[in-house]
């Protein structure tokens, strides 16, 4: 978008292109989201095994839920 008086104004963009930051931002937050529902399902499914009652017991110090 130009100014009155001809210089560009970068604070401003009515047509962001979709390769640009905003596009990137986006896909990182969108992966990191993706990892962090897969490792809970990861984690919840490991609990039940007695690797993750291990992990727990040493991990809170107690065994009590």
């Amino acid at each position: 978008m130009r100014l009155h008086d001809g210089r560009e104004d970068l604070l401003r963009r009515d047509d962001p292109s979709p390769d640009g930051v905003d596009a990137l931002c986006e896909r990182v937050v969108t992966a990191a989201a993706l990892l962090v529902l897969a490792l809970a399902l990861a984690l919840a499914r490991w609990d039940e095994t007695t690797a993750g009652r291990i992990w727990f017991l040493v991990v809170t110090g107690t065994v009590d839920r």
